[in-house]
This record gives structure tokens, C-alpha cells and sequence, in this order.
């Protein structure tokens, strides 16, 4: 991931500023030139420094179960392919987009930089099964007992798997609370 990061970065950053300084680099009149290279520096950014990000993004979507990956790889991934299909095949595009004062804006800079912003914080999550064990852990964290109140207000301890829903469980001061529910 290191590599991927650093790579990205030597990348994505002449995205950045060529999508900000395009104009006054004297690129206004020719927009194919700086897509083009916006295309070329962003698609290795995108396509192999996001590819762990792409892989999560499917898996996320296989066990339906969105989070952080499933923003990152829709997002980016939108922005890239519409930022190609602007670039190689404006035709096909509503004529609402490429008429009338209309600026058909490619998205590379998006892909590239989002793909990049995302990945310091991503990288200790990617080895595989490390967010296995971290929901381990946190299972982890609850008591395997609680402290059961009877209608008669006497308290038992009893297992966690034996606690039913709607029963009152007394939590005392510093325990932790061994399941969801309401505290009264």
C-alpha cells in the first residue's frame, strides 16, 4: 500500500494542478491535449493505486453491506468513467452537455485525488481479515454475563445468551453494558 500511495501521489498531484492551471498553462484552446493527459496520469491512480479500494468496493456490494469502500470505488469510479466517456466519446453524450454554453467537465482530477485522499487512512484496514478481528475484538469487549432483575426485584447473574428481549438488566457503576437497549 505504501507503493501505492506514493505512486499515486507522484501522479495525482500534476492532475490536480494541471485541472487548475490548465488555463493559465495556455491549455484553454486545447482541451483534448490536457484530457488526454489528465486521462494518461489519472488511470494508473485510479485503476491500480485504487484497485484494493475497487476490490472492497465489490465485495461490499456482493455481501450488501455498504461502508467506506462502497463510497470510495462508486464515486471515484463514476467520476473516472464519465470523465473517459467525455474524453473518447463525447458523441454519445446528451446534447445538453455539449452545446449551449455548456462545458462538458471530465472528472479525472476527482478520480485521481479522491482515490489518493482516501488511501493513508485506508491502508491499515486492507490487509485481508484485519476487520474481521477487529469486529472479533470488539465482541470481545462485552461481558459474558448480567445481571438479571426479576419482576420481584431480585438480581441473579445469569449468561448473555440467556437474556431475552425486554427483560431488566441492572448495570452497575464502571461494568460495562452487556447488550444494546435502553438505559433507565
Amino acid at each position: 500500500m505504501r507503493l501505492r500511495f506514493w505512486v499515486s501521489a507522484a501522479l495525482a498531484l500534476p492532475v490536480l494542478l494541471l485541472s487548475m492551471l490548465g488555463e493559465s498553462l495556455g491549455l484553454q484552446s486545447r482541451p483534448q491535449v490536457r484530457n488526454a493527459i489528465e486521462f494518461f496520469l489519472a488511470t494508473p491512480v485510479v485503476l491500480w493505486g485504487g484497485w484494493p479500494f475497487f476490490e472492497r468496493f465489490w465485495s461490499s456490494l456482493l455481501n450488501r453491506s455498504p461502508n467506506m469502500f462502497t463510497l470510495i470505488g462508486l464515486g471515484t469510479g463514476a467520476a473516472y468513467l464519465d470523465s473517459v466517456v467525455a474524453t473518447f466519446f463525447p458523441q454519445i453524450l446528451p446534447g445538453l452537455f455539449s452545446g449551449h454554453g455548456w462545458r462538458r467537465t471530465r472528472l479525472f482530477r476527482t478520480a485521481a485525488v479522491d482515490h489518493h485522499a482516501g488511501s493513508p487512512g485506508a491502508g491499515p484496514e486492507l490487509p485481508p481479515g484485519s476487520d474481521q478481528r477487529a469486529i472479533r475484538a470488539l465482541l470481545n469487549l462485552a461481558p459474558q454475563q448480567a445481571h438479571l432483575l426479576a419482576a420481584d426485584g431480585a438480581e441473579r447473574d445469569v449468561q448473555l445468551d440467556q437474556v431475552k428481549r425486554g427483560e431488566r438488566l441492572r448495570v452497575r457503576p464502571g461494568e460495562r453494558i452487556p447488550v444494546d437497549g435502553t438505559i433507565s
